[in-house]
C-alpha cells in the first residue's frame, strides 16, 4: 500500500492539546472591567475602570493572538481537524452576532411600530430630533457593505496565492473602516440626543455602536495585511491527491507555515526549509578548517557550511541564497558553491534552521559536531587552551570518513520521517530521472552509510528494494554504494508522476501559485522523463512515432546526465513546449493498449500487458491479501495464473477447496 506520510513535524495526532495559558482568564476579567467601566462612565463615575478594562483587554488579546499565531505557524498545531473546530467556532460567533443585531432591531420595531404613552405616543419621541436616514447612516451602510466585498476579494486572493491582491484587499478594507469610524464620530458629535434619551436614543446608539464595534475587525485585518506585505503568508497549498496514494490520517493538506528565525525581520517559508533540509542531506557539507595546523595547534579557525553543485544548478544556489538572506556563491570552472562562514549568519540563521527540522542522513552527525564548534566560537571558548583542544577534536571527527549513520541500525530507519518537500529537495540533489535497460527508471544512489535513509524512503513509497553494491574490499568504510531503483511502469505512472506533477512549476505552469517540489534542473529532467513514462504506459513505444520521440528525449536526458565538463547551462536550452507538442500529436494516435480499472490490455486481444501489477485477493470475502504481481499471488495462493487473470477480469468469485477468492486491481 502506498502511504503518503504527511504529518506535522511537531505532533503525531490531529488534535491540539493546548498548554496552560493565563490569557483566557485575563481577558475574561478584562472584559468584565471594560463592561462595568463603560456603565459607570455613562453614569458619571469616571473613566478609570473603563480605560483599565480597555487596556487590559487589548493587551490580553495581543498576547493571546501572539500565542495562537505561534501555534499555527512555528509549532504547526493547527491541523485539519483543529481547523474544523476553529471554523465551527467562527460560525457560532457569527450566529451570536446575528442574534445580537436581531435583539436591537426587535427593540426598535417594537417601540416604533406601537409607541407607548411614556414617549408621547409618537415616533420619534417628542423632543428628539432624529437624524436623516439618507445622510451619514446610508453612507456608512454602503461603506460596511463595501468593506465586506473588499475583504472577501482579499481572502480569495490569499487562497489563490496572489499576495499582491491580498494586500490590496486588506488595505482597502482598513481604509473603508477608518472612513466609517470617522463618519460615525461626526454623526455622534452632531446628534442632539444621547443614549439616555428614551428608547429611541438607546436603540440608536446600541445599533450604530454594534456596527462600530465591527470596525475592530480591521485590527486583525491590519495584522494580516502587514504579514502579507512582509511575505508572512499562511495561505494553503494542495497536497498530493491521486488514486494510488492515501492521504495521511492526520493531514490531507499541508500548510504554508512561516517561521521566524532569530534574526530581525527574517522570515522563511517552512516548505522551503523542508526542501532545503532534503537538498542539504544530498549535497551539503559542514566543514571545520584549521589554518597553519601543526603540533596540535592552529593559527586561525574557519567553520563553513557549504553546498556544491554543477554549474547547471547555479540558479538553485541563488534560490537558497535569496531565501536564507545570507551566504556567498563562488564559481570555479564547471562547479559552483554556496557557502556561509560568517559568525552572525551561522549563529542566527544556519544553526536555527537545522535545529528546526533535523537532517535525516548521516550528515546529521556532522551537524552536531559543527554546532558544538559554533557554540564554542559564540562563547569565545575556542581561544582558551581547553577550547582549542576541543576544536582540534571536532576537526578530526568531522573529517573522519568512517562516520556511520546517526540512526545506527536498519531498524532505526523507522524513526526517519519523510515529507513531500524534504523528498523534493533530496531528489533535487541525489535522485535521477533517467532511461536505462530500454525503460524509464527513477533512481537513488549514495554511500552505504545512508542505507537507513534509503530504507525509510522505500517504506514511504511502500515499494522498492534497497541494494548495497559491494566493493572488492567488502568493508563498510570503503566506497560501497546503496541504490534504490524503480522500474515498474505502474508505480512510475501512478505514484511518482502525480507526486511531482502536483508541485512542479515548469515553464508550462504558473510558478506564482505553487511552491516547487523540484527547483533544480531535475525539474526539466522530470518533465521529459514523465513523457517517457506515459509513452511506455500507453504502449506508444511499440509504434514508430513513439520510438522516434523516445530517442529524441533520451538523447537530451543522456546529454543532461553526462554533461559534466561544460560550463553551459544545458538544461535551460531545452524547449519543453516542443516535446509537449510532439507528445500531444502522438497521443492523438489510438493507443495500442486499452486501460480498464488501471489494468492495461492489448487493444485487439484484451490480453494483459503485464502481470507486474498490484492486486488484492479476498479470501472468504473477509481476509485481505495484497500482492505485487499476479505471479506472486499465484505462487503464494497456489492458484494458476490464468485462473487469477480470468477472475480478475470478470469480477466473479473463484471457488476453491481452500475457500472463496475474489481478485481486484489494488487501489490504495
Amino acid at each position: 500500500m502506498y502511504t503518503n506520510i504527511n504529518r506535522s513535524l511537531f505532533q503525531n495526532f490531529p488534535f491540539h492539546l493546548v498548554t496552560i495559558s493565563p490569557w483566557p482568564i485575563l481577558v475574561s476579567f478584562s472584559l468584565l472591567s471594560l463592561t462595568l467601566g463603560a456603565v459607570l462612565s455613562m453614569h458619571g463615575y469616571g473613566s478609570f475602570t473603563f480605560l483599565l478594562g480597555l487596556t487590559s483587554t487589548g493587551l490580553g488579546m495581543l498576547l493571546w493572538f501572539r500565542d495562537i499565531i505561534l501555534e499555527a505557524t512555528y509549532l504547526g498545531c493547527h491541523t485539519t481537524q483543529v481547523q474544523k473546530g476553529l471554523t465551527m467556532g467562527v460560525i457560532l460567533f457569527i450566529v451570536s452576532e446575528v442574534f445580537a443585531f436581531l435583539s436591537v432591531f426587535w427593540a426598535f420595531f417594537h417601540s416604533s411600530l406601537s409607541p407607548s404613552i411614556e414617549i408621547g405616543g409618537v415616533w420619534p419621541p417628542q423632543g428628539v430630533e432624529a437624524l436623516s436616514a439618507f445622510g451619514i447612516p446610508l453612507l456608512n451602510t454602503f461603506l460596511l457593505l463595501s468593506s465586506g466585498s473588499s475583504i472577501t476579494y482579499g481572502h480569495h486572493a490569499l487562497i489563490k496565492g496572489d499576495r499582491k491582491q491580498a494586500i490590496i484587499g486588506g488595505l482597502l478594507t482598513i481604509v473603508l473602516a477608518i472612513v466609517f469610524t470617522a463618519l460615525q464620530y461626526v454623526e455622534y458629535f452632531n446628534a442632539t440626543f444621547t443614549i439616555t434619551d428614551s428608547v429611541f436614543g438607546t436603540t440608536f446608539y446600541a445599533s450604530t455602536g454594534l456596527h462600530g464595534l465591527t470596525t475592530m475587525a480591521p485590527t486583525k485585518i491590519n495584522i494580516c495585511a502587514l504579514r502579507q506585505s512582509t511575505g508572512d503568508s499562511t495561505s494553503n497549498i494542495r497536497n498530493i491527491s491521486n488514486t494510488t496514494m492515501q492521504s495521511s490520517a492526520v493531514e490531507n493538506k499541508e500548510k504554508n507555515f512561516i517561521i521566524k528565525l532569530p534574526k530581525k525581520n527574517m522570515y522563511v517559508d517552512k516548505r522551503f526549509i523542508e526542501w532545503f533540509i532534503g537538498f542539504v542531506d544530498a549535497e551539503g557539507n559542514f566543514n571545520i578548517s584549521l589554518r597553519n595546523y601543526k603540533d596540535n595547534n592552529y593559527n586561525s579557525l574557519i567553520v563553513t557550511f557549504q553546498i556544491g553543485v554543477h554549474i547547471d544548478d547555479l540558479e538553485v544556489l541563488k534560490f537558497i541564497q535569496k531565501n536564507l538572506a545570507c551566504g556567498k556563491i563562488s564559481i570555479s570552472e564547471n562547479r559552483c558553491n554556496f557557502f556561509v562562514n560568517d559568525q552572525a549568519s551561522l549563529i542566527n540563521i544556519i544553526i536555527p534552521v537545522f535545529n528546526l527540522i533535523k537532517l535525516k542522513s548521516s550528515k546529521y552527525f556532522q551537524f552536531l559536531i559543527f554546532e558544538k564548534a559554533i557554540n564554542l566560537i559564540k562563547n569565545k571558548d575556542h581561544v582558551t587552551p581547553s577550547g582549542r583542544l576541543k576544536i582540534i577534536k571536532f576537526y578530526h571527527e568531522i573529517k573522519n570518513p568512517s562516520l556511520s549513520s546517526p540512526y545506527g541500525t536498519e531498524d532505526q530507519s523507522k524513526n526517519i520521517k519523510i515529507s513531500n518537500y524534504w523528498l523534493g529537495g533530496f531528489v533535487d540533489g541525489d535522485a535521477t530521472f533517467s532511461y536505462g535497460h530500454n525503460r524509464p527508471r527513477f533512481k537513488f544512489e549514495n554511500h552505504v552509510k545512508e542505507y537507513p535513509l534509503f530504507k525509510s524512503i522505500m517504506e514511504y513509497f511502500q515499494s522498492g528494494n534497497v541494494i548495497i553494491k559491494k566493493s572488492r574490499k567488502n568493508r563498510i568504510n570503503s566506497n560501497q554504494m546503496v541504490t534504490l531503483e524503480y522500474y515498474n511502469i505502474h508505480f512510475l505512472k501512478n505514484v511518482i508522476i502525480p507526486l511531482f506533477s502536483n508541485f512542479v512549476g515548469s515553464e508550462l505552469k504558473d510558478k506564482q501559485n505553487k511552491f516547487n517540489l523540484l527547483n533544480s534542473k531535475k525539474e526539466k529532467d522530470f518533465y521529459l522523463w514523465s513523457i517517457l513514462v506515459n509513452i511506455y504506459y500507453y504502449g506508444y513505444n511499440t509504434i514508430p512515432e513513439g520510438d522516434s520521440l523516445i530517442r529524441d528525449i533520451t538523447n537530451y536526458l543522456n546529454k543532461l546526465s553526462t554533461h559534466k565538463k561544460s560550463t553551459n547551462f544545458i538544461s535551460t536550452e531545452i524547449n519543453l513546449t516542443d516535446f509537449n507538442e510532439k507528445y500531444n500529436l502522438l497521443s492523438n494516435i489510438p493507443s495500442p493498449y486499452t486501460i480498464k480499472d488501471g489494468i492495461r490490455f492489448y487493444r485487439n486481444t484484451l490480453k494483459l500487458v503485464s502481470d507486474k501489477i498490484k492486486i488484492v485477493a479476498y479470501h472468504d470475502l473477509n481476509n485481505k491479501f495484497v500482492f505485487s504481481s499476479i505471479s506472486e499471488c499465484s505462487r503464494i495462493l497456489q492458484i494458476q495464473r490464468d485462473i487469477i487473470k480470468k477472475y480478475l477480469l470478470n469480477g466473479k468469485i473463484y471457488i476453491s477447496p481452500r475457500g472463496h477468492y475474489s481478485f481486484k486491481f489494488y487501489h490504495s
